[in-house]
């Protein structure tokens, strides 16, 4: 492609075309080039001292007092003077994710005199583009473009020169330029901004412009070629982009315009799409700039389209769930339990602990428990104790996913996770007796606290048998008046706000000291945080020593062989 200018002849008419089409409405931004003007002057012929500017050469030529058919014919020398350099092309420096090269291509004109109507300035600027496989058809368009920009501010400027605000200062000038906006395999984004001022406006004009290129055919796209066909793509952007302006512009009102009708000038950016908006509609004094994020933007994307690569699927927890679970079925660790003084089993603590962290609320959880290692009896414990935690901690894992999917609906963010913990406490180990109590504390992503809770396992460790509470007491005795009121007593000692009795949870049922364990030294009752008084003081546990139980225990159940010893 050469680098030398030739202009064809080109009519007024398709001038004042192009000039219209690439205007745009006033903005807030800064115009490209910063311009000296010179002082007016209001005689005509006047005394003239041209600097002309050409590319990388500068000439000064004074003349003698020239009359406007003689300034025109100076000013037509300067502009056909530098239509006749070559342009300047220089690579430009991109983004190391581009993958694309680029270079600058720029013209530029500076015939400043001392009469303005009969000057003018400019700088135009368009890209090349290498690499796309498709290289020649977007840089003959981008070319077009800024060739065709060139000729018809030369033309305006020549065929109104001397006619409008004679002796103001004003002249025609322009700094118009292409920029790389958004480059991908399959997509080239450019800006067109200009700031000029053409003969016969009020002001300077500015504007901002995005022009796309497929870069499998390289042809120019529409907006409505990046959206999936038939889908009212701008009516459903429009409500998030008036949110986005709001929340970015303070100042910004509701000036009662159809958004949808006003979304084509956007751009593709590794967050999103830009959009820049014309500044009278939301009443502000700047045109307002805001991104919609691809997870938004996603679902109006045509997935075969140039920008599928961008499509977000929507979010879900299938990998998440699997992983949970995978670690959920993962061999728990082995270590042996200290043997304690008086025990007569062996025990062997298992542990499993998974840590699954989420943005909508991960699943933390830790499990510890003990395996009693003997006869046949120890299998059936140890089955018991397995069930148990394998059905809570099914219940737990389904439960923090089933909340993890709440917020993910909700697109709440909550910032911590659900987490669980069991812990396994041995209370009595006997010849013929085995108690184990399991603390469990959870929380679940999201809510306001944790819940404590405890469950116990009493054995009969020479058959494998669980022990119940109505086996300990005679049945012609009281028994749950009086260890309802023992209970109270002592925790009502030990702990301030304890619910009365009756309003435990569950009361007169024997079902509310469910939570019992057998222990050397008395009978451990649990109770999960609630039921028997507020929440903020937990799950709580008392013992009473067995000597305070005589007068209801059966002698001839499971602890009546301890009453011969207790006077």
């Amino acid at each position: 492609m050469s680098n030398v200018k030739i202009f064809p002849t080109v009519a007024l008419l398709a001038s004042g075309l192009l000039i219209a089409a690439c205007s745009g409405g006033d903005s807030a931004q800064p115009p490209t080039t910063t311009l000296d003007v010179a002082p007016a002057t209001t005689a005509v012929p006047v005394e003239t001292t041209t600097s002309t500017t050409i590319s990388a050469t500068s000439t000064t030529t004074t003349t003698a007092t020239l009359s406007p058919t003689e300034q025109y014919s100076l000013l037509l020398e300067q502009v056909e003077a530098c239509q006749e350099q070559p342009y300047a092309i220089s690579p430009v420096t991109g983004q190391a994710d581009w993958p694309h090269e680029f270079l600058s291509v720029s013209t530029s004109c500076d015939a400043i005199n001392a009469d303005p109507d009969f000057s003018l300035l400019m700088s135009i600027s368009w890209l090349r583009v290498a690499g796309t496989g498709v290289d020649q058809i977007i840089n003959d368009a981008l070319e077009d473009l800024g060739t065709g920009m060139e000729e018809a501010f030369i033309d305006d400027t020549l065929a109104f020169a001397g006619d409008f605000y004679e002796g103001t200062g004003s002249f025609p000038e322009i700094g118009w330029s292409i920029n790389v906006s958004f480059d991908s395999p399959r997509l080239l984004g450019v800006t067109v901004n200009s700031g000029a001022y053409w003969y016969g406006r009020a002001r300077m004009e500015y504007s901002s412009q995005q022009i796309f290129f497929d870069l499998d055919t390289g042809q120019q796209l529409a907006a409505t070629d990046i959206f999936s066909p038939g889908v009212d793509w701008a009516s459903q952007l429009a409500p998030l982009v008036a949110a986005a302006v709001f929340e970015k512009y303070p100042d910004a009102e509701d000036a009662g315009w159809d958004l949808s009708e006003e979304l084509t000038n956007f751009s593709p950016n590794p967050e999103g799409l830009t959009f820049t908006l014309f500044a009278p509609l939301f009443r502000l004094y700047e045109d307002p700039v805001v991104t919609i994020g691809w997870t938004e933007v996603s679902d109006l994307l045509d997935p075969d389209g140039p920008l599928a690569d961008f499509i977000v699927a929507p979010p879900n927890l299938d990998t998440f769930t699997l992983e949970v679970l995978a670690c959920r079925h993962e061999d728990p660790a082995v270590t042996p339990v200290e043997h304690h003084a008086g025990w007569v089993n062996t025990y062997t603590a298992k542990s499993l602990s998974c840590s699954h962290p989420n943005e909508w609320g991960g699943v933390d959880f830790e499990v510890q428990w003990v395996q009693v290692a003997g006869p046949l009896a120890s299998q059936t414990i140890n089955a018991a104790v397995e069930s148990y935690l394998d059905t809570e901690l099914d219940q737990y894992i389904e439960w923090a996913i089933e909340t993890a999917d709440y917020n993910m609906t909700a697109n709440w963010m909550p910032g911590s996770g659900s987490f669980a913990h069991w812990g396994t406490e041995i209370t009595m180990d006997s010849p013929n007796l085995v108690s184990v109590v399991i603390r469990h504390w959870s929380y679940f992503s999201g809510a306001a606290n944790g819940n404590e809770s405890a469950q116990s396992f009493n054995f009969n460790a020479e058959t494998g048998q669980l022990i119940t509470l109505e086996s300990l007491f005679s049945s012609d005795s009281e028994w749950v008046a009086s260890l309802g009121q023992l209970a109270f007593d002592s925790l009502n000692s030990e702990v301030e706000g304890v619910e009365p009795l009756e309003n435990w949870r569950g009361w007169p049922s024997p079902a509310v000291f469910g939570h019992f364990a057998l222990s050397p030294s008395g009978l451990q009752l649990n109770f999960d945080e609630y039921s028997v008084a507020p929440g903020y003081l937990g799950g709580l546990s008392v013992t009473l020593p067995w000597a305070s139980l005589e007068s209801i225990i059966n002698i001839e159940g499971p602890m009546g062989y301890l009453y011969p010893t207790v006077g």
